[in-house]
């Protein structure tokens, strides 16, 4: 956590002293604890120590059954270092602290990379709504998209559509 200098910066590296985002303040109201938060991407490395405690069960929208894997011979590791910020587990002297250390991560992969340390990524816009319906379709609470590129779809837009208006109940029951 020493090293963690967006969640308690201790001058790491020359930073400025407390120039952080105080997560480890807000740890005293919540760690995550009840949220499922589905990290639509290319892969979560399902064998991570540091994930392994706060996987659920994932999709591979992209047809190849990996439950949410990455394509091991073409894996950039971004889903996992996505997952990792997301939810890695905390005070297991392994790793980082992940900013909500006790909320699941659903991985689902809509990509995949055509080379090791490629920013070339293979997808399409039904691969990528069908992630999305799968998710919110599956009990995730939050969607965590970080991919890019491709310019406006319909069928992208009609998937965050449905996760707003179909997802998760606020907390009104709405």
């Amino acid at each position: 956590l020493s090293s963690q200098w967006s969640i308690n910066n201790q001058g790491y590296l020359g930073g400025t002293v407390d120039a952080d985002m105080d997560v480890d303040d807000a740890w005293n109201y919540a760690t995550g604890a009840g949220i499922k938060v589905a990290v639509i991407d290319e892969g979560v490395d399902l064998s991570h120590p540091d994930l392994t405690p706060n996987l659920l069960s994932g999709f591979d929208a992209t047809g190849n059954g990996s439950n949410g894997a990455p394509n091991e011979s073409n894996n950039d590791a971004h889903g996992t270092a996505c997952a990792g910020i997301i939810a890695a587990v905390a005070n297991n002297t392994n790793g980082i602290a992940g900013v909500a250390y006790n909320a699941k991560i659903i991985p689902i992969r809509i990509a995949y990379s055509v080379g090791p340390n490629s920013t070339s990524w293979v997808s399409n816009d039904n691969w990528i709504a069908n992630g999305i319906d799968w998710a919110w379709q599956n009990g995730a609470d939050v969607l965590s998209n970080s991919y890019g590129g491709g310019s406006y779809s319909s069928t992208i837009e009609r998937a965050i559509n449905n996760a707003v208006n179909f997802g998760r109940e606020d907390l009104n029951g709405n």
